[in-house]
Parts: structure tokens; sequence; C-alpha cells
């Protein structure tokens, strides 16, 4: 069933996106308890732990309409149907904004995900193009749904998924869709399809780039964009780091096999040497020009750090210099890298398949030889 065909039955607010600037604009600057007009706090008495508190008082108060459960996207805008979402920030470091966890989309439906391709699916209906509404979460701390009423609504920014994102999500979105075909192909019985299901959260989750599912099996999973990922869109947004390689990545396999490539190619080359290949002054210091030299061979400007496509994969480039018989001539510096623990699965009490992906390219100075490498810690 399309889309189109959903909203036939199931009616969903219609705007201009004129009119839906017109009502976000205005809330900029706002606590959530400010714009709560239709007393959304009021149920937070009674269930200090009611979740999606935020949301509720965007969609209920801001937007005016009632909440629902259904897998539909929330609005249309411009006859374009768009999910929304809203989500909460935090600023860190040198004034970045991160996402402050995962962005939970639709349930997997597994009983029924089997019938389903990408294209008709109800996750790809609700995520192909989403509203986010940000919200400064003002506390390193866990607060109960009453704490929410002080944040306040920092900015709103429309999400187009681009085409190789959309690349990318669906091969993740088929994992998940093969496996539990898989389980119901291998168990008939629904007993021994229930002992399986919990390896979504344990075994697939780790194959999956944009996506991961939560919570665990026999809680209803739900599809979840990465915070990483959200996190790129979040400053793209607002910080406008990032930039766009002209490369076309599909996954961290596809950007091991170019750095292989570049080892191939350039391993034995003089800094000098490079400096030439990729028109970068060699007048500069030799980890400013490593820096720009690999910044171009992954095809961006600024810093390999800001590459669009690597951060969301999760990947922290840093360029690190030797010296002529390979030792290191500083400590490489973690905190250029931030770690993504809301990645970090905690399983039944214990912390599994812990990893720390970056990718680090050392640049030999004086022997000059360029080398690349994909370090996983376990």
């Amino acid at each position: 069933m399309g889309i189109r065909e959903i909203n036939m039955q199931e009616e969903i607010p219609h705007y201009t996106k004129e009119q839906v600037y017109g009502i976000l604009i205005p809330t900029i600057g706002k606590t959530l308890e400010e714009l709560d007009i239709n007393r959304v706090f009021d149920k937070t008495v009674m269930n200090p732990k009611v979740t999606g508190i935020a949301g509720d008082v965007i969609e209920q108060s801001v937007f005016g309409y009632k909440a629902n459960n259904k897998q539909i996207p929330d609005l249309n805008v411009d006859n374009e149907d768009v999910e929304l979402k809203t989500i909460g920030i935090q600023q860190k470091s040198r004034g970045l904004w991160y996402a402050k966890e995962p962005c939970s989309i639709t349930a997997v439906s597994i009983s029924t995900i089997e019938q389903e391709t990408f294209e008709t699916s109800k996750f790809w209906h609700k995520s192909q193009r989403i509203l986010f509404v940000y919200y400064h979460y003002l506390t390193e701390m866990t607060v109960k749904a009453a704490g929410y009423k002080d944040f306040q609504v920092k900015n709103f920014y429309f999400y187009n998924c681009t085409d190789d994102d959309k690349v990318i999500i669906a091969s993740d979105w088929q994992k998940v869709h093969d496996f539990i075909a898989d389980i119901h192909k291998r168990y008939p019985d629904k007993e021994s399809r229930k002992k399986e299901y919990p390896n979504l959260s344990t075994v697939v989750n780790k194959h999956l780039e944009y996506l991961d599912t939560s919570p665990k099996y026999p809680n209803a999973p739900r599809f979840r964009f990465r915070a990483r990922f959200v996190t790129v869109i979040v400053q793209s947004s607002i910080n406008n780091t990032y930039e766009k390689s002209d490369r076309h990545y599909f996954g961290i396999n596809d950007v091991e096999k170019e750095c292989i490539e570049y080892t191939r190619r350039y391993k034995g080359m003089t800094l000098n040497e490079l400096c030439r290949e990729f028109g970068v002054d060699n007048n500069i210091s030799c980890k400013q020009a490593g820096e720009k030299i690999i910044t171009k061979m992954f095809g961006g400007t600024k810093k390999i750090s800001r590459i669009e496509q690597l951060a969301m994969f999760g990947l922290n480039g840093q360029i690190v210099v030797l010296n002529k018989n390979g030792g290191r001539t500083e400590n490489l510096k973690l905190s250029a890298c931030p770690l993504d623990f809301s990645d970090f699965q905690i399983i039944d009490g214990e912390q599994k398949n812990l990893k720390i992906q970056m990718f680090i390219a050392f640049l030999m100075i004086t022997d000059c030889c360029v080398q690349y490498s994909k370090n996983i810690q376990e």
C-alpha cells in the first residue's frame, strides 16, 4: 500500500512550508513549558517517567494535533509526507552540538516486515523526509519528564534523504528484514522464533551503518537512526561544520578499500612528492601538509574529520606524524575523536561487542612514506 493510499484512510495535518516556518520560528528560545498551551505536562504528575514528553508538547501544543501511534508520517508539507521528530541536543567541546541519543523512527513489526519491501515499508515512508525540532537538553544527568519543562527549543531543520543515504539505509533495513525472514523460514513454531528474535540486537546491529534496533526483544524493537548519524545532521544544520566529499561510500568497507588502494599507490613517496601530486603548499608544517594531503585523498578540502560521509559512519580520521624510524613524534589525542557511547551495547548487564572505530593515516616524515590502516580496538 502506498503512502498516498494510507493518507486517504488516515488523514494527517496539511501545511505549506511557509506555514511550518511561521509556526516554529516563534518557538525558538522558548521553553517547552512556555509552549505547552494544551497542558501536556499535566500527565507527568501521575506518570513522572513518561517518555516522549518533548515530542508530545511540539505535536499537541505547537502543531495542535492529537497524539497517535500509527505507522504513518505525522505531517503533509507542500503535498509531501513528513515525519516530525523532536530530539534533544547537547553542546559540547568547541561549541559543537551533538544528538543526545539515537532517534527512534518506527516499530520493526516483526510479524509483518517479511511481507514488505524497502520501498513500500512503513519505515521508509516515515524516514525519507523528516522535520527535526531540536531542544537543548541542559543537563548531563537523566531527568524525569517534568524536568523537560526548562528545556528550550534551539532550532528546526527539514531533512531530505539523499540518494547515497537511501542506498545505505535500504541496505541496513534489508539486513533486518532478511534476518527476521530467515528466522521465520527456519523456525515454523512461535516459541522457537521467540528464542531467536533477541539476536536482532546482539547479532545484526553491529553490521548496520546508519540504523540500529532497540530495545531488545521481547520488548518491541524499533528502528532508530544512530546518534552519530543524527549528530552529523544536527551539526550540518546548526554549526555548518561538515563538507560533502565527491566520493560515494556505501559502508565502512568502501573506505577501507580506498585506504588499501592509497597505500598501494602512494607508499614510499616523500612529503614533497605528495605535495606536488595533490597541489599542497610544502612550506607549511609537516602535519598541516599531511592533513591537507590526506583530506584531498578522500575528496575533501578542509579536514579529514570534517568529511560528512566518514563522520556518518562513525569514522574519525586522525593524522599521525612518524619519525624516520617509524616511531611516534607525539601522542595521538583521543580528545579529537569524540566517542559515541550510544553505539556501545549493554545487554543483560554486560558490555558486549564494544568497539572503537577509527582510521589513522600514518605519514612518515624524513624517509617519508604514506601508509593507511583501519584500527579497530576491541
